[in-house]
């Protein structure tokens, strides 16, 4: 997978609505879940005018089909309030990818599990839950993609968006394997 022009090619994009201004320097690539389970759902809600300040650059489906909605040389609306090494803002710093990926199904009941579901706690507290699983074909495609960043832009962190805004936000969550992913992308 490469990049050309801030575009990934080969790759299926559907130009999101609004976006902010320039992204000069990305720093770290932020893994998101998409909480619902379809991709046109997802591109829908990130490329329709009902909130002009939800964007991301990528959605990656569970079949690991990849839809670009915003160059990377632009600033997509994802972060929200985050910070980063220090440093507030992460849209003006940061690559956005959505997971296709319900994140947490229902509280877990003991005895019984939805099949596939992971069982866990969210690393910053709260209840047992069971999470949606991510599927390798999707954990394949977005690594791919964050290598083909880290080739064109240099090195970048990966994190999930509950390590930027912890305590507002829970995604990629438990089920997300994010040690072994970022093992993945800097194979």
């Amino acid at each position: 997978m490469k990049i050309k022009d801030y575009w990934l090619e080969g790759t299926k994009r559907v130009p999101a609505h609004d976006v902010g201004g320039t992204l000069a320097h990305p720093r770290v690539i932020v893994i998101h879940y998409t909480a619902g389970g379809s991709l046109s759902g997802a591109v829908a809600t990130l490329t329709g005018a009902a909130d002009p300040k939800v964007s991301a650059h990528v959605v990656i489906d569970k079949d690991g089909t990849v839809v670009q909605c915003v160059g990377f040389d632009r600033i997509a609306y994802h972060a929200g309030a985050s910070v980063w090494q220090g440093r507030a803002g992460v849209n003006t710093f940061g690559i956005g990818i959505e997971l296709v990926n319900r994140g947490p199904m229902c509280a877990h009941v003991k005895g019984h599990t939805t099949p596939g579901a992971v069982v866990a706690p969210h690393k910053h507290g709260g209840p047992v839950m069971e999470w949606d699983p991510y599927p390798d074909e999707q954990l394949s495609a977005a690594a791919d993609v964050c290598r083909a960043l880290i080739a064109a832009y240099g090195p970048m962190g990966v994190v999930g968006h509950d390590d930027i805004s912890p305590g507002r936000k829970i995604d990629p969550g438990p089920a997300f394997p994010a040690s072994s992913f970022v093992a993945r992308v800097l194979a």
